[in-house]
């Protein structure tokens, strides 16, 4: 697959998240289960469907929608690519934590993470690798 269809499929299920994850989550639904379950309009549903369609991503058999096996791949090669960025995002806000807890916490929890912190110095962080065990001073 090309860089670009990539792309595409990737825009395609980010923009259809709910719709997609719904019918990965059933066998087979129809405009109107969907248009319950996402609180969309009928119009819109189809809309969307037809755009996912179009791309090979659901499939329609009397009146009934589902994935298609590669529209599931899709999704999870998605989902599997978002994953590990959530987690570095809710990072900072641990590290703040913990650099606020009163007991020093075992470094070494972290082995192979790297901790960045800004300071006023360097608003942009200094970066210290962990490779071993230690604890992180409580202020």
């Amino acid at each position: 697959m090309n860089i670009e269809r990539g792309l595409e499929l990737t825009e395609l299920v980010v923009a259809h998240h709910e719709l997609v994850t719904s019918l990965r989550e059933n066998t087979a639904l129809t405009s109107r289960q969907l248009e319950g379950t996402l609180d969309y309009s009928r119009a819109t549903i189809n809309r969307h469907l037809a755009a996912l369609r179009e791309r090979g991503l659901v499939t329609t058999t009397n009146g009934e929608h589902a994935l298609t096996e590669f529209g599931t791949i899709v999704l999870q090669e998605l989902e599997e690519f978002c994953h590990p960025l959530d987690v570095s995002a809710r990072l900072p806000k641990l590290v703040e934590q913990l650099s606020r807890c009163p007991v020093p916490f075992e470094i070494g929890l972290l082995d192979g993470a790297t901790v960045t912190r800004a300071t006023s110095e360097e608003p942009t962080g200094c970066t210290i690798g962990t490779s071993g065990s230690g604890t992180i001073p409580t202020r």
